[in-house]
C-alpha cells in the first residue's frame, strides 16, 4: 500500500522490462534445478508426479496441481503395492493350496484371479490361504467369492483359510473356513 500511495512517482521511473527481468531471475533461482538429477535415482512414479505438478502449476493453479499430484501419487502407490501381491501354490495328495501373500484390494484382485486356473487343477480339494494376506476392500472380497464359485463350478471342495473375522459377513454363509484357533476363528469342515 505504501508503494501505491507514497512511492508511486518513484515506481513510475522503474522500467517494466527491468521488473520482469528481476521476476524471471527470482523464478530461475527459486526453482530446484537439482530435481532433474533426481529423476534418474527415484522411482518413475515420483518423477511423473513432479512433472505433472510442475506443468499443472504453470498452466492452471497451484491448488489444482497439488490435488492432481496427490491423486497421481496415490494411483502410483496402489499400482506398486498391487504388483507386490503374489500367489504361491502347494500341491498335496488330494489338496491344492494357494497362499496369497501381500495385500488383496482393487489393484491386485485381478492378478490374484489370473494366478489360478481351476481347469488345470486335478486335486478335488482346494484351500485358499489368506493367513499372509490383508484383505483391504470389497474388491478383494469379491475376488475371493468369484474364485470360490469358479472352483465349486469345477466340482472342487473349497476351504478358506486365514480369513479375518471382519470379512466373514461378506462371504457366503455356506463357505467352509479352515482357520487358526489362535486368531479367534474356528475350524469348520
Amino acid at each position: 500500500m505504501l508503494c501505491a500511495t507514497v512511492l508511486a512517482p518513484l515506481v513510475e521511473i522503474i522500467p517494466v522490462a527491468g521488473v520482469i527481468g528481476v521476476l524471471i531471475l527470482i523464478a530461475v533461482n527459486t526453482f530446484a534445478w537439482g530435481t532433474f538429477k533426481l529423476f534418474l535415482k527415484v522411482n518413475w512414479t515420483d518423477s511423473v508426479v513432479v512433472i505433472v505438478v510442475m506443468l499443472m502449476t504453470l498452466w492452471y493453479d497451484v491448488a489444482v496441481a497439488v490435488l492432481v499430484g496427490v491423486i497421481v501419487n496415490g494411483l502410483g502407490f496402489a499400482w506398486a503395492i498391487a504388483t507386490e501381491a503374489r500367489v504361491e501354490t502347494e500341491a498335496g495328495v488330494d489338496t491344492r493350496t494357494f497362499h496369497l501373500i501381500g495385500p488383496l484390494f482393487f489393484g491386485s484382485a485381478k492378478n490374484y484371479q489370473n494366478e489360478m486356473s481351476p481347469q488345470l487343477i486335478t486335486e478335488s480339494r482346494v484351500v485358499l490361504d489368506f493367513s499372509k494376506c490383508r484383505i483391504l476392500d470389497i474388491s478383494g472380497v469379491n475376488a475371493i467369492n468369484q474364485m470360490r464359485d469358479l472352483f465349486i463350478s469345477q466340482k472342487k471342495q473349497v476351504f478358506l483359510k486365514g480369513v479375518p473375522r471382519d470379512v466373514f459377513s461378506f462371504l457366503p454363509k455356506d463357505a467352509e473356513y479352515e482357520t487358526l484357533r489362535s486368531k479367534g476363528t474356528v475350524l469348520q469342515a
